[in-house]
């Protein structure tokens, strides 16, 4: 009689068409209108989940057709808390009100200062761009079309070229095999190099609220004139880099008085290349990957023979 009071329940829990709870031969559980359960629990509808009070709950629930996890009042619900964190979360589009970043100084250790701010940032280079449409070939249909509009008109860096200079802020997804960058991470560099920037012009406007004398004068013109060089002409980073064959070095002089060039050093400080420049405006040279050895270089903008700015190519084999 047992047995078959067991049997009977089994089957009524298993009618495919009425049945709110099912459970089927290899332990799948389904709830609500779940005719075969794919899943240890398969729930067909909103789900509902209490805390301590019934006060305290959050749903699993749905919204323009697309899931959705959702607190039931004030806003109240955590997904990892400080000590318990999640690893990785992986989304599209993160709308906060409040970003908060844990940096409490009892957190920390081996605290240092940043230093040579201005250098590194004067040497990366910001972009405007598109993503690529094969990103997003596997999105769901419903919000592919929105995916593949906002891929246009990017901005940011490129991660081989960051990690030259700022190695610590670029990391390798191993899931992926893509860079990342911790853009938040370069904001204490930027504050150094406004600061680092601030005293070099409150140094030169001393110099220039001081009578100098006549040989003084000549010198403080001639770093004017330096200055004004450094700020009006341009080295940009080389594409691509790093390279294998052949790799484009972009510039921008405005004006020469006698001469102009971009040399290629080695890590061991020796002269590889040089190239003359002797016309104004916008420029570029090429560099045959063929006429050095792999590894990492070192090239400037010399212009009057004042250093303009200096940047790294990595040659591959």
């Amino acid at each position: 009689m047992k047995n078959s009071l067991i049997l009977l329940v089994f089957y009524l829990l298993s009618i495919p068409a009425y049945s709110q709870l099912k459970v089927v031969q290899s332990g799948d559980v389904g709830i609500g209108t779940v005719t075969t359960p794919t899943s240890k629990l398969h729930v067909d509808g909103d789900s509902y989940f209490i805390g301590s009070s019934a006060s305290k709950g959050f749903y699993f629930t749905s919204y323009y057709g697309c899931p959705v996890i959702k607190p039931e009042l004030n806003h109240s619900m955590y997904i990892g808390l400080y000590n318990n964190q999640i690893f990785s979360i992986r989304t599209k589009y993160l709308y906060v009100s409040n970003l908060p970043v844990y940096s409490d100084q009892s957190l920390k250790e081996n605290i240092l200062p940043i230093t040579n701010s201005l250098a590194r940032i004067s040497k990366i280079n910001g972009y405007n761009y598109d993503l690529k449409a094969e990103i997003y070939e596997n999105s769901d249909p419903r919000h592919k079309e929105e995916l593949l509009k906002d891929r246009f008109n990017q901005t940011g860096f490129i991660a081989q070229e960051l990690m030259i200079e700022f190695p610590e802020l670029v990391k390798l997804d191993k899931e992926s095999g893509l860079y990342t960058i911790n853009y938040i991470a370069l904001i204490p560099h930027l504050v150094e190099a406004i600061k680092e920037q601030q005293v070099e012009i409150d140094e030169l406007k001393n110099q220039l609220a001081t009578d100098p004398s006549e040989k003084g004068t000549s010198e403080l013109q001639t770093s004017i004139y330096s200055s004004d060089i450094v700020e009006s002409a341009t080295l940009l980073q080389n594409i691509p880099n790093p390279f294998n064959e052949n790799t484009t070095i972009k510039y921008v002089i405005p004006e020469i008085q006698s001469y102009a060039m971009i040399n290629v050093y080695d890590l061991q400080g020796r002269q590889v290349k040089s190239y003359s420049i002797e016309q104004t405006g916008e420029g570029d040279i090429m560099i045959p990957g063929s006429e050095l050895n792999p590894g990492l270089f070192i090239y400037n903008l010399i212009v009057d023979g004042v250093e303009v700015a200096s940047r790294r190519m990595i040659l591959t084999e």
